[in-house]
């Protein structure tokens, strides 16, 4: 990392997003929301408490995003005032049937996961019926490659795609955000020959590509999409969000997803419609939401059982609470992924709120809630409200949800579908509410968990002791674990990074 080179970000986005990464210092983010740093760099206080949740690197002491917007550097004489301009990079993300990972020391991508199918010509000797003779004759044969160990991203056949700052999955893509603010997606390998039928690329084809492709605003000419500071993939479709407020959007778009009032794919980004300015974008299955500047939660696209009331919205579209009044005072959007039922947000007092059905028998918010009821609060089974630092939600029909607890263990719990042991408590039991991350040595939960990620059927995280490493649990039917097998694990496995 260059020398007072710093990304810095406001917290006031997506928690999925604001994880706390390890470098040099040793880091404890706090339920208060607050980071506390000591470091053996800084000579005028061995340790000092802010308000942040953010990126810690060797350049960086401390971020304050709540009272000046100054960022901190090591050296304490060494403040540059100004505005906070985005989240921290994830270094993780969850697709359908694979994942994938941002390593910021090493700048590059590493994903796993998914299953392709390589048809090719074999020549053999053969004996010719009428003739007698020796002759080689042509078999077509073909060959199935499960990726269950983590590959680089490359750009092209050699070089390792670079400078990536953020990463996002949808069912069967990914798309990587540029420090240059450029957006970048690609294929990954499931069902590969039809990963770009909606669009969901960008480039302005319908081409599938395994190497990152630029994603556009026009075909002719040939314009790239630029400014964006954020960007989340759904399922068939990913948003980004630019430096001016606005949002843009690519790929499927059956359900209005896009937001540009029409239900037309687009295989270019396309402006969704309307004055709001965003803080956030999240993208989910076949639907879209934001926060705009005042905090306020707005959804576009399928409504169908629960999302955004009755009838499909191909604009934004406000969420109201039981008094019909729109939802406001949010501070993150948890990361949606595959969820077809679930969607789910966090306001600034660090509870979680979510929409639609999580659980077998169970709605959010309690056995009783109704699937077009309002947003309702996520309690535990004492009828205690969840209070978390990041949640993620997502995994099919009924789903899963997980999220980080506010404790100084970094423990994480998970509730929903069990079926393949994406719960990671050790058991096949659905779970109506929240239960902890068992750790797969034995002794209680699982700690020092920093992002939690989840996909369909399983989840990863980011775990972080002397190193950066992702652990996962659940179905590995494709090699989503990521451990060299394709054997489903109820309890967490190490992901087989270099």
């Amino acid at each position: 990392m260059e020398k007072n080179k710093v990304f810095a970000f406001s917290i006031i986005f997506f928690l999925s997003f604001a994880s706390v990464f390890y470098f040099s210092n040793n880091i404890d983010l706090r339920s208060t929301g607050q980071v506390y740093v000591k470091s053996s760099n800084v000579k005028e206080t061995a340790s000092q408490e802010v308000t942040a949740s953010s990126i810690i690197s060797e350049d960086i002491v401390a971020i304050d995003t709540n009272d000046n917007n100054q960022l901190v550097y090591q050296n304490p004489d060494q403040i540059f005032p100004g505005p906070i301009v985005g989240p921290p990079p994830p270094a993780l993300t969850t697709g359908e049937t694979h994942a994938c990972f941002l390593s910021t020391q090493a700048d590059t991508i590493w994903c796993w996961g998914g299953r392709r199918i390589f048809e090719k010509e074999v020549l053999q000797e053969v004996i010719n019926n009428v003739t007698g003779e020796k002759q080689l004759q042509v078999f077509k044969t073909s060959e199935t490659v499960t990726y269950s160990t983590p590959f680089i991203v490359l750009n092209n056949n050699v070089q390792a795609f670079k400078g990536a700052i953020a990463i996002s999955a949808g069912r069967a893509h990914t798309c990587a955000l540029k420090n240059d603010g450029t957006v970048w997606c690609w294929a990954v390998p499931f069902n590969f020959e039809n990963n770009n039928l909606y669009g969901q690329l960008g480039d302005g084809t319908n081409t599938t590509s395994e190497f990152p492709v630029q994603v556009l605003t026009s075909k002719n000419p040939k314009t790239p999409l630029q400014g964006i500071k954020a960007i989340s993939a759904g399922g068939d479709h990913t948003c980004a969000l630019k430096n001016d407020g606005t949002v843009w959007c690519w790929g499927g778009n059956g359900f209005g997803e896009l937001g540009d009032n029409t239900k037309i794919k687009s295989n270019v980004a396309v402006q969704v419609i309307g004055n709001l300015k965003f803080t956030a974008v999240g993208a989910g299955q076949g639907h879209t939401c934001a926060i705009d500047e005042n905090t306020a939660l707005w959804c576009w696209g399928e409504t169908i059982q629960w999302k955004l009331g009755v009838g499909n919205h191909l604009v934004p579209h406000p969420i109201v609470d039981e008094k019909n009044n729109q939802i406001k005072g949010l501070r993150t959007l948890a990361h949606v992924q595959t969820a077809d039922r679930f969607s789910a947000f966090q306001i600034k007092d660090n509870s979680l709120w979510g929409i639609g059905i999580i659980a077998p028998g169970r709605e959010v918010g309690g056995p009783n809630a109704n699937i077009f009821d309002p947003p309702r609060q996520v309690v535990d089974s004492n009828n205690k409200p969840i209070m978390t630092i990041q949640a993620s939600t997502g995994g099919g029909v009924i789903g899963h949800g997980c999220f980080l607890n506010t404790d100084l263990s970094h423990t994480t719990q998970c509730w929903g579908s069990n079926n393949y042991g994406q719960l990671g408590d050790g058991t096949l039991i659905n779970r109506q509410f929240p239960i902890f991350v068992a750790d797969p040595l034995g002794g209680g939960a699982f700690t020092n968990l920093y992002q939690i990620e989840v996909g369909r059927y399983f989840t990863c995280a980011i775990r972080l002791t002397n190193q950066q490493e992702v652990w996962c649990w659940g179905s590995n039917n494709y090699g989503q674990l990521g451990d060299g097998t394709t054997k489903d694990n109820s309890l967490p496995v190490r992901v087989k990074l270099p």
